[in-house]
């Protein structure tokens, strides 16, 4: 089968949540289908990564995105009525590469990523289209204005509404929607209504490349790991300085946070100190995790699956977790992790999970069975190809790719 991608970002390297999975979707879908990709880029030195990205791909285009500041997405945004990151995603030049792309890579079925590629359907009927939804924008964007500081609560609240409406729109006009968990399937035709066609596609781990850490003699070290642009971990981050690690710190005084990851804004930067460690991109984010005695996920904010969780399975990190972070992923508190959403309960999570190695044991092994067995990126990709196989007719579906691509 044929199967063209449309994605926001360039998904190589695999190093965000959004790009890891659908890197994995091309690397497990290309040992079966033939597969073309078109997608934005944000720097002139990310197309040398075209080549990564052939291993997998037949046909290869890249389009600039328009930058986060362009006049003309500022001009759109304020007097029309589209949210902005649609209109940061509107290019005459990507919906030309998609007729394009179409013409010569003649494919059955088209899989957008994200609602923001919904604009380009127009380029793409009458073929079958597959949303993948990453997460439920609106519930994420909902939540954000939950927590907002006052004076920024009425302009989220009114992109909000924009994206809720934008994202709705693209739900009811494509073949099939892919939520990731059942609980953001469920907020979908809660909102979008019943009759939209719908399967759950959750996102996996590669368990081969994630093997378990082995811990030495762990003191009271806690690890948060993510982007540290992405504004669900920001709030994270800044929630557990300001409101958890305090009452874990009056129990266990000597206990260190270290926050990992990537493009630390300056309020990131600003909770270092005597008790948090602030590393920005390490190259290797394994010896954290074999000095953590927790891994904690305190997001309020999000939506989806969240790729922390899952990696943090296949290592066999032992976690604490609110709801939010570990949300859609069917986990059970004191199985594979602790889970814990008020900030005393999350605190007193942590200081037990430190204080019992035999109950960090046993969570560790849970978790990583759990990886092993239920979040294999091969059973994803058999998911997907019997979602296309149900769009297609059979003698499309049964079409051998005219190159084989293999990891």
């Amino acid at each position: 089968m044929r199967v063209l991608f449309l994605t926001p970002r360039l998904p190589f390297p695999p190093n965000r949540g959004g790009e890891i999975t659908v890197f994995n979707f091309l690397r497990v879908l290309s040992r079966r289908h033939e597969l073309s990709l078109v997608s934005f880029y944000d720097r002139p030195e990310e197309l040398a990564y075209r080549g990564d990205l052939e291993r997998y791909c037949r046909h290869v285009e890249m389009v600039p995105r328009p930058t986060k500041l362009a006049p003309a997405v500022l001009a759109r945004t304020l007097f029309g009525r589209r949210s902005y990151a649609v209109e940061r995603h509107a290019s005459g030049r990507f919906a030309a590469a998609v007729r394009e792309m179409v013409a010569r890579a003649t494919p059955d079925v088209v899989q957008i990523e994200t609602f923001l590629m919904g604009q380009y359907l127009d380029e793409l009927r009458p073929l079958p289209t597959v949303l993948d939804m990453h997460n439920v924008t609106w519930l994420l964007w909902d939540r954000s204005v939950a927590v907002a500081k006052p004076w920024v609560r009425m302009p989220l609240a009114i992109q909000a509404a924009r994206l809720r409406r934008d994202e709705v729109a693209v739900c009811r006009a494509v073949d099939v929607c892919a939520p990731v968990s059942d609980a953001d399937r469920r907020e979908l035709h809660r909102v979008a209504g019943p009759s939209i066609r719908s399967v759950v596609v959750t996102p996996g781990v590669d368990c081969d490349l994630f093997q378990p850490v082995v811990h030495g003699d762990t003191g009271p070290e806690i690890l948060f790991v993510g982007s540290m642009n992405y504004p669900p971990n920001i709030d994270a981050a800044e929630y557990f300085c300001r409101d958890i690690l305090p009452r874990v710190a009056a129990v266990i005084p000597g206990v260190r946070l270290s926050i990992v990851g990537a493009n630390p804004t300056p309020s990131m930067l600003g909770l270092a100190g005597e008790r948090v460690v602030v590393t920005g991109f390490v190259p290797d984010v394994r010896p954290y995790y074999e000095r953590a005695a927790v891994v904690v996920v305190p997001l309020r904010v999000g939506g989806g699956i969240r790729m922390k969780i899952l990696e943090g399975l296949a290592l066999g990190a032992p976690m604490v977790s609110t709801s939010v972070g570990a949300e859609g992923l069917g986990l059970s508190d004191g199985r594979e992790l602790l889970l814990a959403d008020e900030p005393q309960r999350f605190a007193d999570a942590v200081v037990r999970l430190i204080g019992d190695r035999g109950l960090r044991q046993r969570l560790s092994q849970q978790a990583r069975d759990a990886a092993v067995r239920r979040f294999s990126w091969e059973a994803v990709g058999a998911t997907l190809t019997d979602l296309y196989q149900s769009l297609v007719p059979p003698v499309a579906a049964a079409r051998e790719p005219r190159v084989q691509h293999r990891a």
